[in-house]
């Protein structure tokens, strides 16, 4: 029974921490708290960081089976409306002429328009030069399993997914000692971690990590590249009543 009312404890704090927390403070683009893929019906939206702040968006449309509209912008994200504004969109058509070829167009360079995320995993767009998108909500799709000790998972603002099995597996032992190691808190080497909380699909993995600290109790968040280097984040201290 203590079990489960610490999970869901966790589960609560993991919710809360995930939705207040972007790591631009910390170095990382904010944009990565918003990348993967959203969709809705025909049209597909790709999110994916670029920079310090910036973020790169594919966008395809598909009007009929032997149509598809693709448009590639880029832009600054702004963390207090959540908005990325572009003034650099290219449009291409792209027809099917059967199944092995295909002819591309472009229909225009230097497009405006925004696109601005919602904390609930939705994506609006405003293409101020066709509209093509006015009214539409694109919901994020994304769905990945970890080798992490992820199976099934919940999704969170950001793409956070809470992992579904807390155990702390020998990887992810092993994943905590790296960053540890690599830490400049001398202090932070002490944690002892206790429980697998989840994971965020960046450009690598981000991962959050319970630990018993010298203080008390802690979330520890480590960046996972794609050559698996880890390093730590940041240390958010908590005060837990169990």
């Amino acid at each position: 029974m203590k079990r489960i009312v610490l999970a869901a404890v966790l589960s609560c704090i993991l919710a809360l921490t995930f939705t207040m927390t972007a790591f631009a403070d910390d170095g990382q683009n904010p944009v990565m708290n918003f990348i993967g893929r959203y969709g809705e019906n025909r049209a597909t939206i790709d999110v994916s960081a670029e920079g310090d702040a910036d973020a790169k968006i594919h966008v395809t449309w598909g009007s009929s089976a032997w149509q598809t509209a693709e448009w590639d912008m880029s832009g600054t994200f702004d963390e207090k409306t959540l908005t990325v504004t572009y003034d650099n969109c290219v449009k291409k058509v792209i027809t099917f002429e059967d199944e092995t070829s295909a002819t591309e167009e472009v229909a225009y360079e230097n497009g405006k328009g925004s696109f601005t995320f919602s904390e609930d995993g939705t994506l609006t767009w405003d293409d101020q030069e066709e509209h093509i998108a006015d009214g539409t909500v694109f919901t994020y799709t994304n769905y990945t399993e970890s080798e992490n000790s992820v199976t099934k998972s919940e999704k969170l603002i950001g793409g956070w997914e809470i992992a579904e099995d807390q155990t702390i597996t020998d990887e992810i032992r092993d994943l905590f000692q790296k960053g540890m190691e690599m830490s400049q808190d001398e202090t932070a080497k002490a944690y002892m971690p206790v429980s697998y909380l989840g994971h965020q699909l960046v450009a690598g993995l981000n991962h959050a990590i319970l630990c018993k600290s010298p203080e008390g109790w802690a979330i520890v968040y480590l960046y996972q590249d794609l050559n698996d280097n880890v390093s730590v984040i940041k240390i958010d201290q908590l005060t837990l009543g169990i």
